[in-house]
């Protein structure tokens, strides 16, 4: 087979004069065939090499850069070998944009069939372990064995749909085009688009979009997954890594990816063996005509990369920021059009933006434009399961219930839907403590509107009062009723974080301490969660260092870990409560507590116990007033109704006069010191436990029902009615 070059030397020589363009030295090529080794690839039913050669006399040579293009993509055909003129024609019938490509395919030849049968004549013969079905992948495909050809699946438009990120790519071609430290991390938070931008690279350089200054003869990614695996003994890993990095030379210019790339830190290592993965690459980071992209979050770039300062100085970092609102948009409209077309469903404008909203409502500890598309995902799932062929706000509503864990019902769909109606809702739950529950929920209309500052949390609140009043109960009831579950609820007791240090209960340890691989409670709901209820109890019982983060909290709405790593907690409604005002509160209700006019004063008596720095941080601080016999006899009230469901759930039927039970349950209270704390216990002793033993005992079955009567409530036991006397 004859090498390029000196079929190039012939085609000028048969020309008569110096120097042949791509096109030409093929149609020389095409009607010399001097090794004869195109018989081969034009058999039938492809027509004669002659054909090809006449719908190229029509082609001519673009610009000397397209030219050098095709040759640098031919090298690639070759996998590092010596260039030949079968290399250049299967790149040109890979590239359908070439005008030469397209005339092959006017004149009625079939380009995919006569790619595949360049690929199987440059596959080396079968040897003998190959011929009994034993063969390990050689060379040719090593790099498709352990990665991907980020290049090749461009030009096939697996990355049409990305949306273009000019000043990112920009800075990245920067760093590539550097004679030092030429090699990029791309770092930031999970979801901000640090692989897709490698791919939009790819793609650009695949379309000649870049500088020409950056001539590259491929990107492949490298998966350490890969290379690692099926390694069993030692040396394994080096061997076949430095197989790739051979083949990595003989593509020279090239560009390596390696996403995840902190795990090349280790990998490989074994026992009384320093040699890993990194070790290893830092002879090539070197190297002016290889270059790496790193990709990794920050934190594993701190945690990993830069702790190995020969590692890192051969690198430049380039973080990646979570998109702006219009780029956001931007990227999630071209993403949206992509699935629509896979999933087969219409995904208009107005569902991307509702898509954004949401995400970033419910999802804040996640990032754009990842959060968006996946919500857009999941939606266009459900309406495909039930045959629709356009998205509705109900998909929306529905998958964002599944990715956030909670209760899904339509409104989701609607950022306001939830607080309408909130304020009935959790007055009938919570008693005695409207015009707490009516201002918190009017701060919550206020900031679900898009209003208030967007830097802070979603809420944050100070329930002060005595105990049994319904302070932990409201925060329970606003995470289920404002939030969709009870399980958009973290209650943190502040009394197990009284001593210094404890905030790492909260947060996790600092790197090198003891259980620095764990996350702290706050750290792992934020992260598995994102939005909800935060219940801070017993704030005066905190340690001041815990007090000064959660002012850093309150003040960015993100929490900063031990390790680096930033938290979004802006979807969050912040609570912290407190009995540090129990007596003194007691007398600012008698003189009117609750009138404006007393405000100052609560504010004043806050600030003997609290900093003002954390106060000033709050929207608003609430004293609960003490409840009422009224208040009582309706909590009980509420709490028999949820008792009554109970027994009737377990088969236990109950015929009894309402008031004569409330009376009956409350009379063994006396007075109530600590509110209603001690409500569910009385009804359980004077009530609930009663009716289970008598029913056991006098054998109940299903139809028969425990009359109450006047003995009963005497000290008696219930009566059996069987079913047929009721």
């Amino acid at each position: 087979m004859i090498p390029w070059d000196d079929l190039r030397s012939l085609a000028a020589a048969r020309l008569g004069r110096s120097g042949a363009g791509v096109v030409e030295v093929l149609r020389v090529w095409l009607e010399l065939d001097p090794d004869a080794e195109l018989a081969g690839a034009f058999a039938a039913p492809l027509p004669g090499k002659e054909a090809l050669r006449s719908a190229l006399e029509g082609v001519q040579d673009g610009p000397a850069a397209e030219g050098e293009r095709l040759l640098r993509e031919a090298a690639l055909a070759g996998h590092g070998r010596s260039l030949l003129a079968r290399h250049v024609l299967l790149a040109l019938c890979r590239d359908r944009r070439h005008p030469a490509c397209a005339a092959a395919v006017a004149a009625g030849i079939d380009v995919e069939l006569l790619r595949r049968r360049l690929e199987d004549g440059m596959r080396p013969p079968a040897g003998v372990l190959a011929r009994h079905g034993l063969a390990v992948e050689g060379e040719v495909g090593l790099l498709s064995r352990f990665g991907r050809d980020l290049l090749a699946l461009a030009k096939e438009g697996r990355f049409d749909a990305l949306c273009d990120r000019p000043r990112e790519i920009e800075r990245l071609e920067g760093v590539l085009l550097r004679q030092g430290k030429g090699n990029a991390a791309l770092t930031g938070p999970a979801g901000v688009g640090k692989t897709a931008l490698v791919e939009l690279f790819a793609r650009k350089l695949a379309r000649g979009e870049l500088s020409p200054l950056l001539r590259m003869n491929g990107l492949f990614e490298l998966s350490m997954g890969r290379l690692v695996a099926g390694t069993r003994y030692r040396g394994d890993f080096e061997e076949r890594l430095e197989k790739v990095l051979d083949l990595l030379r003989s593509l020279e210019p090239v560009i390596a990816f390696i996403d995840e790339m902190h795990l090349i830190w280790g990998a490989g290592r074994a026992e009384d063996v320093i040699t890993d993965a990194a070790n290893l690459l830092k002879p090539v980071l070197a190297r002016e005509k290889i270059r790496v992209i790193g990709a990794t979050t920050s934190e594993e770039y701190a945690r990993y990369i830069a702790r190995d300062e020969a590692l890192a100085r051969r690198f430049q970092e380039l973080r990646l920021e979570e998109p702006d609102p219009e780029q956001t948009l931007a990227m999630a409209k071209a993403q949206a059009r992509a699935l629509g077309g896979a999933h087969g469903v219409a995904i208009g404008d107005e569902h991307v933006r509702a898509a954004i909203e949401l995400s970033d409502a419910h999802m804040p500890s996640r990032r754009q434009p990842d959060k968006s598309v996946d919500l857009l995902d999941s939606a266009a799932v459900h309406a495909r399961r039930a045959g629709r062929a356009e998205l509705a706000r109900a998909d929306l509503g529905a998958a964002l219930g599944e990715l956030t864990g909670s209760s899904a019902p339509e409104d989701r769909a609607d950022p306001q839907a939830r607080t309408r109606g909130l304020k009935d809702a959790i007055r009938r739950r919570i008693v005695g403590q409207d015009h707490v529950v009516d201002r918190v929920v009017d701060i919550l209309h206020y900031r679900r509107q898009g209003l208030g500052d967007p830097k802070r949390c979603l809420a944050a609140f100070l329930f002060a009062g005595s105990t049994g009043v319904g302070k932990t109960e409201l925060a329970r009831v606003l995470a289920e009723e404002g939030f969709g579950s009870r399980n958009r609820l973290l209650e943190i007791d502040l009394a197990d974080c009284s001593q210094p240090g404890r905030v790492n209960a909260l947060l996790g340890s600092p790197p090198g301490y003891s259980g620095s691989d764990r996350d702290g409670r706050l750290v792992s709901w934020l992260r598995s969660h994102g939005s909800g209820v935060v219940l801070f109890d017993e704030l005066e019982k905190a340690h001041p260092e815990v007090q000064d983060h959660l002012l850093a909290l309150l003040d960015t709405g993100r929490l900063a870990t031990p390790r680096g790593e930033t938290l979004d907690a802006r979807g969050c409604a912040v609570v912290f409560t407190t009995n540090a005002l129990t007596t003194r509160a007691s007398g600012c209700q008698q003189v009117g507590f609750h009138a404006r006019t007393s405000e100052r004063d609560v504010a004043d008596l806050l600030a003997e116990s609290f900093p003002r720095e954390l106060l000033g941080r709050l929207d608003e601080s609430f004293l609960f007033r003490a409840l009422s016999e009224t208040d009582l006899r309706r909590i009980l009230g509420l709490r028999l109704d949820e008792e009554l469901e109970k027994l009737e759930a377990s088969g236990i039927a109950v015929s009894f006069e309402r008031e004569r039970a409330l009376d009956h349950v409350l009379a063994g209270g006396g007075p109530f010191e600590d509110g209603a704390r001690r409500i569910p216990r009385l009804l359980r002793d004077r009530f609930s436990i009663p009716l289970s033993s008598a029913w056991i005992e006098l054998a109940g079955q299903a139809g028969d029902a425990l009359l109450l009567d006047e003995a009963f409530y005497a000290g008696g036991g219930p009566k059996l009615l069987p079913g047929g006397a009721r």
